[in-house]
Parts: structure tokens; sequence; C-alpha cells
């Protein structure tokens, strides 16, 4: 609670955790984590126990991957350590070390949708150079800071436009103009030598990243034509791919049944703008998508309220586990033979496939 900057948002500070009962005795549970994604979490091992209570003994094996790191984050520049890791390094981590499937569901907040596909991200740093100067003396400076405007007021220009340009099922590919630094806040009496911006553009799971550096660098260097002065770098320092998944795999089929079975009809499908660690778990040949019990809030803002904090509804969760629980009993009840035909013609299907040059 004591980073610089935090917003004076009732969620963002430590007093709304701290005075909040967590268990309220009412539908909902508060706290950090709980939304996104703890809550999943407990509803994994919720149904895991209601199978193992029942006494059912499951043909297959169930791992849960309660990984960390998965959340957007790029180390860059003074930012480093464990602290800034993210961009799904745990899921990464169990893919390349054992932790491999035949099919998972990941319990991002879905509002209990089903979630086929998501877009990924790429991370910019631009950097403008000024030129020393004391205040005195400011008037014949490069001033960084004003230089790095007409890049801003360009990205600004650009940002709908590419979002226009890059619809994704019921959603299209924003882009955030995260963060700006520059100069020297402890000694004003200096011109900023340097500014950087960070910028995050979402990015569709067939995109390529380059695709998007090349866009910014065109407009960068539209402005450097114009303005001898403007000496900029351009650093692409995180990119992470969307994920998707066709709606004929086996594990979507089995996540609509289960959820059927519990609410009495089909699932809504859907696409979303953020990233999961589907993107990296699915580059290793294990077909994943989203289904969690988070993303209804108590005022009924759609996802995520800043005033409220995290918090998720107990009937939510028991829905979920129940889901779950599902599940495992309809792709883990089964012989593997039954279900590996279906596996092993994908398999066949991207062995068998040929390029022509």
């Amino acid at each position: 609670g004591k980073e610089p900057g935090l917003p004076k948002l009732p969620a963002y500070q430590p007093s709304a955790w701290s005075e909040t009962d967590p268990a309220t005795g009412e539908e909902w549970i508060y706290g950090l984590g709980i939304y996104n994604m703890k809550g999943a979490i407990a509803c994994y091992v919720e149904a895991l126990n209601a199978i193992q209570n029942a006494g059912v003994k499951l043909k297959g094996n169930v791992t849960v991957g309660a990984v960390g790191g998965e959340i957007e984050m790029g180390a860059i520049d003074q930012y480093q350590g464990k602290h800034y890791r993210g961009g799904g390094c745990g899921a990464c981590y169990l893919a390349t070390h054992g932790g491999s499937a035949d099919m998972a569901v990941i319990g991002e907040p879905s509002e209990m949708r089903v979630v086929l596909g998501h877009m990924g991200y790429v991370y910019h740093k631009i950097t403008v150079y000024g030129t020393p100067a004391h205040t005195t003396y400011a008037h014949n400076a490069v001033n960084a800071i004003l230089k790095m405007k007409k890049i801003l007021d360009a990205l600004e220009r650009w940002a709908p436009k590419y979002r226009e340009a890059h619809p994704y099922g019921n959603s299209n590919a924003n882009v955030n103009i995260a963060a700006i630094e520059g100069g020297w806040p402890w000694r004003c009496s200096r011109t900023p030598v340097f500014c950087n911006l960070y910028l995050d553009t979402r990015l569709l799971p067939r995109q390529h990243p380059l695709e998007i550096k090349r866009e910014i660098q065109d407009i960068i260097e539209e402005i450097v034509a114009g303005d001898p002065d403007l000496k900029v770098d351009l650093e692409m320092y995180m990119s992470n791919p969307g994920a998707e998944i066709e709606d004929d795999e086996y594990i979507y089929g089995a996540i609509k049944r289960a959820h059927k079975s519990v609410h009495g009809q089909d699932p809504e499908t859907v696409t979303e703008g953020w990233i999961s660690d589907a993107s990296h778990i699915t580059r290793y040949g294990i077909p994943a998508l989203n289904y969690g019990p988070s993303g209804r809030t108590r005022s009924g803002v759609p996802g995520w309220d800043p005033n409220i904090g995290e918090h998720v509804s107990l009937e939510d969760l028991y829905q979920t586990t129940k889901v779950y629980a599902s599940l495992l009993l309809d792709v883990c009840g089964k012989p593997r033979e039954e279900i590996l035909p279906h596996i092993q013609r994908k398999i066949d299907q991207q062995r068998h496939s040929t390029v022509t040059l």
C-alpha cells in the first residue's frame, strides 16, 4: 500500500481488505486473489474432494497445476527480479518440466462462460532523448518530455484505428498507453534528457508481434522525418501469443456437457481480450480453454469493479465446483481409448499437414 502514486480508490487501499470480513455470511467472499483466480483453485480442490469422498475411482489422471507467475507483467529497466516476473512463466515451466496432459481447463474469471480463444499482448518501450540544460537556458534545449508529446499524440490517434482493424469474436484488440517517465522530480532545475513511454498492444491469436512493432515504427519515422531534433529508440520487451482451440476439441464438448448437466442449458462461448496460461499450454500440444467462477460482481459492473475490489459469489463457486466434478467424471471416468481416437485424429491431421514451397 506504499507504492508511489497508488490510486485513492477503496480497492487499492490496504484498509479496504483489513476492514472487510472475507466471509460476510452473505453471498460474497472478499479478498486479494479470490477473483483472479484463487476462487477457481478452491473449485478444483473441492471437485476432487467430492469425487474422492464419493468413492469414485477415476480411470484417468488429474493434475492440478496451481502455478504462479501468470499475471501480465514484463521486467524492464530497474524493475527486475521476482516481483516483476509474469507472463505465464509458471505455466511455461510446468509445461516444459513434465506437466503434460491430454487436455486442460483454466479457471480464469469467465463468469462460467467458455472461453475458446483469447488475445496475447506485446509491450513496447519508446525512448526519446533530449539535451541537458539549466532552467535558465531551457528555451535552447531539447526537452525530451515535450518531444515525446508528439509521439504520444500520434499513438493516441492510431489506437482507435488499430482497435477497429483488429476485431476478435465479441471484442477488439486494444491499445493501452500504460506508463511514462522522464526527467528527475528531485531536480526540476534541469531539462529532461530522456522520456520513456510504455505501451501495451493486444495481439490476435494468429497475429505476429513484429506486425505491431512495424506499425509503431512507421508512426515514429513519420514524426522524425519532420523534426530533425527528435531522437527515438523503440524496443519490444515483452511478447506473449494469444491462444485458440477449435470447437471440435473433446474438452470443449466435455465442458459444455458438464455445464448443461448443472445449469440445464448450454454455456455461452466467448472470446476475450485478456491473456491466460492457455497461451503457453496450447503451444505444447495441450488443448486448453478457460472456464471459471468469477466475473459476476455484487454491483453488477461487468467483470471488475475497482470500488469494491476482488470478490466472488459463494453460489458461483458452488456451481462451478459441480461443473468441474462433472467434467472430471466425463473425461477421466472413461477408458483412455474411448477419448484417444479423437485426440489421435487431431495429432494425425497436424502430422500429415503439407507445405508447398
